[in-house]
């Protein structure tokens, strides 16, 4: 069946190089019909289908016809072709006469019969056929109770393993179509159990299982509709909750580090009370600058404000004690009081500049 579809287009290509009035160049063609040709000679060495082989070695003619400077190329792939088929024919027919040797007459007559029809004339394939008639019609007929067996077990596996043997040996058996009809309803009946059974996993949100059910409906029928929706669907329901999970996983991760940031902000904040009400300014500025770095809620504003208050509020009354003593000529003790206020407020530009000017003054009058 897989190279019914090669055939269409290979003929329409040769049609198309004979009579068509194509632009593409003949060289270009060719090139194309051998890299066609070589890779279904490929899948039927594969196959050991020597029938396909041989079709090959005559359609190959058709690249030297476009391209005769392909000769040689076209020469080579022919003679592989024909070597290979003698290698297939030779070990095929080495198969049979194993079979026979061991009373597997069956297997020695499927083999047998694969090369008679690629080749009617071969003279062991016939005589063997010829000289084993009536023992491979009770074989067949052995094989038809085991087909008649397997039907009532169920088993369609086994029963569709026999029917191929038959329609090897003997395709014009009467019995062959009833025994089909009867596998392929016994596969039917087979199929819908499971599908029936994947579409009550998926009821129950077993997805996995659903999905499990229906591959193998569709192992027995390829084409069913009916299990590849409940595949998709049910995939579509283990990726919508894979999905979920993976948010909800986010979102608890996102929600321990947010607790996880309130409870160091909350430690600075108390960091930070305890530290005004320690008259640390500087600490309790640090700390609420670490809090805000955080959080910016109203309680941290608000203390922040309150430090800033409290720190303006110790520098303004020190500050004016600090004035006074220096133009009191008070160098020392206004020396005192300007560090204190930077001990509260570092930057303090004022404090800094009349530090400076103190210790100059001090500096020279120790001169």
């Amino acid at each position: 069946m897989k190279y019914l579809l090669f055939i269409p287009v290979f003929s329409v290509l040769f049609f198309s190089c004979l009579i068509w009035d194509n632009p593409i160049p003949k060289e270009k063609k060719a090139s194309f019909l051998y890299s066609e040709l070589y890779d279904q000679y490929q899948v039927a060495l594969d196959d050991g289908d020597l029938k396909k082989m041989r079709k090959i070695t005559r359609d190959i003619v058709w690249v030297y016809l476009l391209d005769s400077s392909r000769k040689e190329q076209v020469l080579n792939l022919n003679s592989k072709i024909n070597y290979n088929i003698g290698i297939i024919k030779t070990n095929k027919l080495k198969r049979a006469r194993t079979y026979a040797g061991r009373k597997d007459y069956i297997s020695a007559a499927i083999e047998y019969k694969y090369i008679l029809d690629f080749e009617p004339s071969n003279k062991e394939a016939r005589t063997f056929f010829k000289d084993n008639k009536e023992m491979l019609e009770k074989l067949i007929d052995s094989v038809k109770d085991s087909i008649r067996k397997a039907l009532d077990d169920g088993n369609y596996l086994k029963a569709e393993q026999n029917i191929e043997r038959i329609k090897i040996i003997k395709p014009g058996d009467v019995n062959l179509p009833s025994f089909s009809y009867e596998t392929e309803k016994l596969k039917r009946n087979q199929r819908d159990e499971y599908i029936k059974l994947a579409k009550k996993r998926f009821e129950q949100n077993r997805f996995d299982s659903a999905i499990y059910d229906a591959r193998l409906a569709l192992k027995i029928d390829p084409n069913s509709y009916e299990a590849q929706k409940i595949i998709d669907d049910a995939t579509g329901y283990i990726r919508k909750q894979t999905t979920v999970k993976k948010n909800n996983t986010l979102l608890k991760e996102k929600q321990k580090q947010a607790e996880k940031q309130k409870d160091e902000a909350d430690s600075y904040y108390y960091n930070a009370l305890d530290a005004l009400k320690n008259k640390q300014y500087d600490d309790a500025r640090r700390e609420i600058r670490k809090c805000l770095l955080i959080t910016d809620d109203q309680k941290a504003q608000d203390l922040s404000k309150k430090i800033e208050a409290e720190i303006k509020k110790e520098v303004d009354t020190l500050m004016g004690d600090a004035v006074l003593n220096y133009n009191s000529q008070k160098y020392e003790e206004a020396l005192k009081l300007f560090n204190k206020i930077l001990d509260i407020d570092r930057n303090n530009d004022t404090a800094l500049d009349y530090k400076s000017r103190i210790e100059k003054r001090l500096k020279a009058l120790d001169l």
